[in-house]
């Protein structure tokens, strides 16, 4: 268990610098550039040339990538050409506005989409329901932010009952828990919506797995009725799966995010990575992906974590596999 946790750290800064080299590359490639962006559609030559070496543009891209990279080992990832700041300040000062919305979607999604697809098994022979999972397949496959829209459309502008937009009332003196609160219903609920849907799928499709299973014929056998029977014992063999699938949708969650941010005016990652990808923000852009990269590989080895702790014998297998 000590060496595959061992493996898994080490492993992070590995794929740390392979994402951010690649991203480096398809960034630099890319046509257009931040000149124009900092110097006007109409500057001129002299003036491109005085911003080009003042930001270093100017160099080859090797050099520029081998420069960038020895100050990203160090923890620098340079100053954003937008907000004229350290890039890793500006993504922290950003970084809660998303976690607002990620983290309390992930847990309501994991608790909802897990009651949902644990209440939908059905015993082994008995007809299965095909609305449950036709509805929560619907609701995966619809985009986020036409989720995000028709929330706005009903409880916003129709009931008038949530704010449309931002984290706090302009009108306030200064923020309140409360109108927080309220502000961030709708786009936690449409962040939701989206993920529940596939954590409901997953576990009602490993359950149905599981309830057919031997041991689950001795539990009933012994008394239990289906319901006790289907949580005690097929409930926690299901879960790896389902923490399988959420560990790898965490990056794809704060892709999601983009999209909700964008919906609800929040000032999160999500419009900053936009802001900054029009501007040709070149090393924000980069740290933005190499944030939301960490967390991605963080939350994975989390996930794993929790897996071999429910089945200490996976960690077991993967070391002697990697032994042989």
């Amino acid at each position: 268990m000590g060496r595959y946790v061992l493996r898994r750290l080490l492993q992070v800064p590995l794929g740390l610098a392979i994402v951010g080299s690649l991203a480096f590359l398809l960034i630099h490639l890319a046509p257009g550039g931040p000149v124009t962006a900092l110097s006007g559609e109409y500057a001129t030559q002299e003036l491109r040339q005085e911003i080009e070496a003042r930001y270093g543009l100017d160099r080859p891209l090797g050099e520029r990538y081998l420069a960038w990279m020895g100050a990203a080992l160090a923890g620098d990832l340079g100053r954003s050409y937008l907000h004229k700041a350290p890039v890793v300040d500006v993504i922290l000062e950003r970084l809660p506005a998303t976690l607002s919305i990620v983290l309390p979607a992930a847990l309501l999604s994991l608790l909802a989409g897990g009651t949902i697809g644990l209440l939908s098994t059905r015993p082994p022979g008995e007809r299965r329901h095909v609305f449950t999972p036709l509805l929560a397949l619907v609701g995966h496959m619809m985009p986020t932010f036409w989720i995000a829209q028709g929330l706005v459309l009903l409880f916003a502008l129709k009931l008038g009952w949530l704010p449309v937009q931002g984290l706090d009332n302009p009108r306030l003196a200064a923020p309140e828990f409360l109108d927080r609160l309220r502000h961030l219903v709708l786009p936690v609920l449409a962040l939701t919506i989206h993920q529940l849907a596939l954590t409901a799928l997953t576990l009602r499709s490993a359950l149905q797995g599981e309830v057919a299973r031997p041991y689950m014929t001795t539990a009933l056998a012994k008394g239990l009725d289906f319901p006790r029977a289907r949580r005690r014992h097929a409930l926690v063999n299901a879960l790896q799966p389902v923490l399988a699938v959420l560990g790898g949708r965490i990056g794809a969650t704060f892709v999601g995010a983009i999209a909700v941010e964008t919906v609800f005016a929040l000032p999160g990652l999500g419009r900053l990575i936009v802001s900054a990808a029009v501007n040709r923000d070149h090393p924000l852009v980069l740290g933005i992906a190499l944030a939301v990269c960490a967390v991605a590989m963080l939350g994975n080895l989390t996930t794993d974590l929790l897996m071999n702790r429910i089945d200490p014998r996976m960690a077991i297998e993967r070391d002697e596999a990697h032994a042989a």
